[in-house]
């Protein structure tokens, strides 16, 4: 289920991103969350779909919890999510 949730969390962000405070979520907290998960899978979601978070971001809004993300997601000693991150790394910055 929660290899689903890692999958799904970029269309769930793009849909309810506006909703967060009404609904009391934290899409960038969630990117963080799955990111440190044990996992590999999980990582290699996320890292896959963090340039979407990123993109959405609004210029004024706060993405140091996304940036922190990412740079945890670069270190990582798998070498499947690194490449899944670097894929997208044109969008990502």
């Amino acid at each position: 289920m929660k290899r689903a949730c890692c999958y799904n969390l970029p269309c769930f962000n793009a849909l309810y991103k506006d909703y967060q405070e009404e609904l009391d979520i934290d899409f960038q907290d969630l990117f963080v969350h799955f990111s440190k998960e044990n996992d590999v899978y999980m990582r290699k979601s996320i890292a896959s779909s963090i340039h979407e978070a990123l993109m959405l971001c609004k210029q004024e809004e706060d993405s140091f919890k996304l940036r922190e993300c990412f740079r945890d997601l670069l270190e990582d000693e798998n070498h499947e999510v690194v490449e899944a991150l670097c894929q997208n790394l044109n969008h990502s910055i």
